[in-house]
C-alpha cells in the first residue's frame, strides 16, 4: 500500500506540493480544500521526497498519532491503560481508516487533529484545544462537524451553571467560558474569505454528491460502528459489537460512554440533515472521525470478560489490515506509464479520454502527459480544476502525423472516437488502456470533399 501507484486525487496533491510555496498556495486557494494538508506535506516532501512512499508516509505517521490519542482518550475517560492500548490498535487497523493511513490526501490529518482536539477538550487544556481545533478546520472543511459536536457537548455540560449565571444577569461570564471556541474561530479567520470562495464554487451548481436517504444514514452508521468491514463480515462483527454494547459498565461509566457515542453519531446526523436543505455533504470519508470514536467507544468501559472480545476484534482487524497492505487495489499506473513510454514514437500524440474518469494527474505525475479530450465542451468544476492549465483540456482532436494514443479506463466499446480514426492496437494494464489510432486519410478526404 505504501508503494502502489498514486491515483488521481493523490497525483493532484503530489504535483501541487512540488511547486514553490507561493504557487502551491495559489492552487489551494482556487481548489475546494483548506491548506493544512498541503502545507504540512510541502514541508514533509522536502525532507522525504516526492516518491509514492515520500508522499504517503506523512499520512501513516498522522494515523498512528490518531490511534495514540484514541488510546490516551480511553485511558483518560475510563482509567484503563490496556483498554487504551486496544483502542489504539483497533483504530489504526479499522478497515475503513486503514486505507487513509496510506493515502496522500487530507483525511489522516483530519483524523489526527480532530482526535487531538477531542482529547484536549476532555482534559480541559483549552490552549491546546483551541490550537488543535483550529488545525482541524485547516485540515479539512468537514472538521467543522467535530467542532460543533464539541460545542454542543460543552453547552449541555454547563447548562445548569449558565442558568444560574443568567438569572444573576452575568452573561459576560457565559461568553468568557466559551473563549476556547472564540479563540478557535479567531485562529481560523485568515481563511474565512477563501472558504467563502471555495463554498460558492461548489454550492451554486450543486456538489457531485446525491442527497442521502434514510437508508444511507442507517448504512453509514452501521458501517462505522463495525469499523468499515466488508459487507460479508458486517453481520458477524455486528453481533460482537452488540455484545460489547450490552456488556459495558453502563452504571459506572454512563457519561463517559455517552460522550464517544455522541461524537460518533452527531456529525453523521448533522451532515445528513444539512444535505437535505443545502448542498449534499454526506460522504463517508468526510466523516471518518466518527469511525475513530467508534473505536474509542468499543474499547472503553468494558468488563474484564468482555475485553477478550475486544482483543478478538483487534486481532481480526489486524489480520484484515495485513492482508489489505500486502494486496493493494489501486490501478498500477506506474507500470502502465512504462508501457506507454516503450510504445510511443516520435510523431505520436497522447490524449486522456474523458469517460467514467480521466487520468490527467496520474499522466502528469508519471511523465506520460496528454490533455483531456472533452468533445462535449468545458468540464464541470471539481477537485483538479484548480491546477489545470488551458492546454490541459482540448475540445477537438489534434492533427497528428503519427498515431493518436488514447489513455482510457473505459471498455474498448465505450471509448468512441470520430469515424476517421481507426484503431491500430491497444494494451491493457489492470483496467488501464493505451489505445493507438491512425487517421484514415480516405475518410478525411471524403468528409472534406
Amino acid at each position: 500500500m505504501f508503494n502502489q501507484s498514486l491515483w488521481g486525487d493523490e497525483s493532484f496533491s503530489a504535483i501541487a506540493v512540488q511547486k514553490s510555496l507561493g504557487e502551491m498556495m495559489g492552487v489551494v486557494a482556487r481548489d475546494t480544500a483548506p491548506p493544512g494538508y498541503y502545507l504540512f506535506n510541502w514541508l514533509w516532501t522536502r525532507v522525504f521526497g516526492f516518491s509514492e512512499i515520500g508522499i504517503r508516509s506523512m499520512s501513516t505517521v498522522m494515523m498512528i498519532i490518531t490511534a495514540v490519542y484514541a488510546g490516551l482518550l480511553v485511558k483518560k475517560l475510563f482509567d484503563d491503560k490496556w483498554g487504551g492500548v486496544l483502542a489504539g490498535i483497533l483504530v489504526f487497523f479499522s478497515p475503513f481508516l486503514f486505507d487513509f493511513a496510506f493515502e496522500g490526501r487530507m483525511y489522516a490529518i483530519l483524523g489526527m487533529f480532530s482526535m487531538m482536539a477531542t482529547y484536549y477538550f476532555v482534559e480541559k487544556n483549552w490552549a491546546a484545544y483551541s490550537l488543535t481545533a483550529a488545525l482541524t478546520l485547516y485540515a479539512q472543511h468537514f472538521g467543522i462537524f467535530v467542532i460543533i459536536s464539541h460545542f454542543l457537548w460543552f453547552v449541555m455540560e454547563n447548562w445548569k451553571e449558565w442558568g444560574v449565571v443568567w438569572k444573576k444577569k452575568k452573561a459576560k461570564g457565559m461568553v468568557m467560558k466559551l473563549s476556547p471556541f472564540w479563540v478557535t474561530g479567531l485562529l481560523y479567520t485568515p481563511w474565512v474569505y477563501f472558504l467563502y470562495k471555495q463554498v460558492t464554487k461548489v454550492g451554486g451548481g450543486g456538489f457531485w454528491l446525491a442527497v442521502p436517504k434514510i437508508n444511507d444514514l442507517l448504512d453509514i452508521s452501521s458501517r462505522f460502528l463495525t469499523g468499515g468491514v466488508e459487507e460479508k463480515y458486517r453481520l458477524g462483527v455486528g453481533v460482537v459489537v452488540l455484545i460489547l454494547i450490552v456488556g459495558k459498565k453502563w452504571k459506572k461509566y454512563r457519561k463517559e460512554l455517552v460522550f464517544p457515542l455522541f461524537l460518533l453519531f452527531f456529525p453523521i446526523i448533522l451532515a445528513f440533515l444539512l444535505s437535505q436543505v443545502m448542498t449534499s455533504v454526506f460522504f463517508d470519508r468526510y466523516l471518518l472521525f466518527s469511525v475513530v470514536m467508534a473505536g474509542v467507544f468499543l474499547a472503553g468501559g468494558n468488563r474484564k470478560l468482555i475485553k477478550i472480545m475486544v482483543l478478538g476484534l483487534v486481532l481480526f482487524f489486524v489480520y484484515l489490515g495485513g492482508n489489505k497492505f500486502l494486496n493493494p487495489k489501486k490501478r498500477d499506473f506506474r507500470t502502465f506509464s512504462e508501457v506507454i513510454k516503450e510504445q510511443i514514437r516520435k510523431d505520436d500524440v497522447l490524449v486522456n479520454y474523458n469517460g467514467g474518469a480521466h487520468h490527467l494527474w496520474e499522466s502528469k505525475y508519471y511523465g506520460v502527459e496528454g490533455p483531456i479530450w472533452s468533445p462535449g465542451g468545458p468540464l464541470p468544476y471539481y477537485v483538479g480544476t484548480a491546477q489545470m492549465k488551458e492546454s490541459d483540456v482540448i475540445y477537438a482532436l489534434p492533427e497528428v502525423k503519427g498515431r493518436l494514443g488514447v489513455i482510457s479506463s473505459n471498455g474498448l466499446e465505450d471509448t468512441i472516437l470520430p469515424e476517421e480514426w481507426t484503431m491500430e492496437s491497444y494494451e491493457e494494464v489492470g483496467g488501464l488502456k493505451i489505445i493507438w489510432y491512425r487517421e484514415d486519410d480516405r475518410l478525411e478526404w471524403e468528409r472534406e470533399w
